[in-house]
């Protein structure tokens, strides 16, 4: 399991990992990364329903006082839980070609900025004063927690650009990496 996003919370005590392949967990940065009488193994919180295999996906506190973690998903979707309770209070389409990858938050105003393979860059800011609208959230995440084995991404992009960097005189070396021309598609933070 690989741990492709790591940050610290607006003061320094906790740490926010995002794992590839798997959850979102929050560890105690003052704390040992294993106690033996934690039965969550060293992290304090866990916030799923995303999906993160497919590349790398940014994660970030939210809130002056880092109340919300945000992360990106294979998905298209923006997902935003309430720290301590672990729900997630906020699902957003980010990308309209599949996938967010790159978070960044506003270190003081409610200010979120995301990108992906839609190569846009989107500033969003709360300005609804109505509930979110949850239809539909139920059967993504479902989706979500499939296999690996089922995604698209996986099934038929992943594979392709690894024949492509291989190609065909080179065997079963492992891909050759070489200067990638991105179109705008960045992300900074502010």
């Amino acid at each position: 399991m690989r741990l492709p996003c790591a940050v610290y919370s607006h003061d320094g005590r906790e740490i926010l990992g995002s794992y590839s392949d798997e959850d979102v967990y929050l560890f105690d940065a003052q704390a040992d990364v294993y106690d033996k009488d934690n039965p969550k193994e060293g992290y304090t919180h866990r916030y799923s329903g995303h999906r993160n295999s497919a590349t790398v996906k940014g994660v970030s506190f939210f809130g002056p006082n880092s109340e919300y973690i945000v992360s990106g998903s294979d998905c298209s979707f923006i997902y935003i839980w309430e720290k301590k309770s672990e729900a997630i209070v906020q699902w957003m389409q980010g990308d309209s070609g599949g996938v967010v990858n790159c978070i960044e938050t506003h270190p003081r105003a409610p200010v979120l900025a995301t990108s992906g393979l839609d190569k846009d860059v989107k500033i969003w800011i709360p300005m609804s004063g109505e509930d979110p609208d949850y239809s539909g959230l139920e059967a993504v995440v479902r989706e979500n927690s499939v296999s690996i084995l089922r995604s698209p991404l996986f099934n038929d992009f992943l594979p392709s650009l690894y024949t492509a960097w291989r190609g065909d005189d080179r065997g079963d070396e492992l891909p050759r990496y070489v200067a990638q021309e991105f179109h705008q598609n960045v992300c900074t933070a502010f």
